[in-house]
């Protein structure tokens, strides 16, 4: 596998294909991250230097060099293990500086928050040139907000999380490119689009590992907000009012940082605001219910001919267990053994 080393200016120095070892976890919406193990040599570590990026031509993810680990060996020879992020970890770099309010689309609400800390923040040393926002898709999912503080990439992480967006940070003409956007279904309940089903019957599903955990899962949330005691700004929200006696699963959430500026917001918006909060917790304590699997490389379904990231696929392990789910991370690995792809579905 051919790896492309490039400058932080974006300008490429090199093209490395020595690494022995190569793993490559992309994700749909968190940061994905790397792992390169490649003999070293003087030209190696001069080239391989943290905050360095690294990239493939067959992947829009770009990896930026975190760590750097130099063994050596006399047996086996000395290597160094070069492990980073990928470049959605520059939204690590941010907080959300001042009280953000925002009400109308998600996704518009993503590009205000990614704009107002780098592309046209109020403080200068703030600003980076260098970061675009990829074309809007005009989704129409709506949410109220509020943020202060919190740091960026745990907010657009979040956000993604509730509303089923992915996004990403590719590399284009000199310039980093943010873009949310949206799956497509290839499942088995659809017509539209061909249907990819993974099946140890289909011989294209060679191992598989299924978990269903109700550890986290809540229906209700008692969400407090500004005040103190009694005169505490409170709601409830409930993701399931079917759900009593024993299925009732309560939840306290702090919202102490959701404010009404001593008034400035009304107390019908502010209440929304507190339900919105409660909505976006619920929905990250849901029932949880994962398969992962290694996929047969060739077999009927390539990754990123067939299905990308993202996608809806249906899953059928050896126990009929069937799952229509997203295809949440891919880990491409590289080594002694060839090329194996494993897609975690959640």
């Amino acid at each position: 596998m051919d790896l492309y080393v490039y400058e932080k200016d974006y300008s490429l120095l090199a093209i490395v294909d020595t690494a022995s070892s190569i793993i490559w976890a992309n994700r749909f919406r968190q940061c994905g991250d790397f792992e390169i193990y490649i003999p070293a040599s003087t030209a190696m570590l001069e080239l391989l230097t943290i905050d360095r990026l690294i990239g493939r031509m067959d992947d829009d993810m770009l990896g930026i060099i975190e760590r750097v680990e130099v063994q050596t060996n006399e047996e086996s020879g000395d290597y160094m293990i070069v492990t980073g992020r990928d470049a959605r970890s520059i939204l690590d770099r941010r907080i959300v500086w001042e009280q953000t309010i925002y009400n109308g689309t998600v996704e518009n609400g993503l590009r205000k928050l990614v704009t107002d800390a780098y592309i046209s923040p109020t403080i200068t040393a703030r600003k980076y040139a260098k970061l675009k926002l990829a074309t809007a898709h005009s989704y129409t999912e709506r949410a109220r907000m509020q943020y202060t503080g919190t740091v960026l990439l745990e907010a657009v992480e979040n956000l993604c999380a509730a509303y089923n967006y992915g996004f990403k940070i590719s590399l284009s003409a000199g310039n980093l490119v943010l873009d949310i956007y949206k799956a497509s279904n290839r499942s088995a309940d659809q017509t539209t689009l061909p249907r990819l089903i993974f099946s140890e019957d289909f011989d294209n599903l060679t191992a598989s590992n299924y978990i269903k955990d109700k550890t986290g899962y809540k229906t209700v949330a008692l969400v407090a907000g500004e005040g103190e005691g009694s005169a505490r700004r409170k709601t409830t929200v409930e993701s399931d009012s079917t759900k009593i006696g024993l299925d009732r699963r309560e939840v306290y959430i702090d919202a102490r940082d959701v404010s009404s500026n001593e008034g400035e917001v009304s107390a019908s918006d502010y209440m929304e605001m507190l339900a919105e909060r409660g909505t976006s917790e619920l929905q990250t304590a849901a029932v949880v219910e994962s398969m992962e699997g290694t996929v047969e490389a060739g077999q009927m379904h390539t990754y990123k001919v067939d299905y990308f990231l993202g996608d809806t696929v249906t899953v059928i392990d050896k126990y009929g267990i069937t799952a229509n789910a997203q295809v949440l991370e891919v880990v491409e690995t590289w080594d002694e053994n060839g090329y194996t792809c494993t897609p975690t579905f959640g």
